[in-house]
């Protein structure tokens, strides 16, 4: 999927890392937005493998938005069969 929208730039606290502090963390399934987190520091970088890598907090309550749950068989997880 090809990204649509605007960039926001942002000042690298951790250089290096490229961290950063983010006002907030938001996930909008249909036309239902959730808040996961506020002012949190994050990493951004397109050229890793690791999806989501946070606090378990902030992904369990991802996950159990997307309906995503833990497979223990390969340790990782599985999004939802739902579609």
């Amino acid at each position: 999927m090809k990204y649509t929208g605007c960039f926001t730039y942002a000042t690298v606290s951790v250089k290096g890392w490229w961290e950063f502090t983010a006002d907030s963390v938001s996930l909008s399934v249909g036309s239902t937005t959730t808040t996961i987190a506020t002012s949190i520091n994050a990493i951004l970088d397109t050229g890793t493998t690791a999806a989501i890598l946070a606090p378990s907090t902030y992904v369990n309550a991802i996950n159990s938005i997307l309906g995503a749950t833990f497979d223990p068989a390969i340790g990782w997880v599985r999004e939802s069969e739902r579609r």
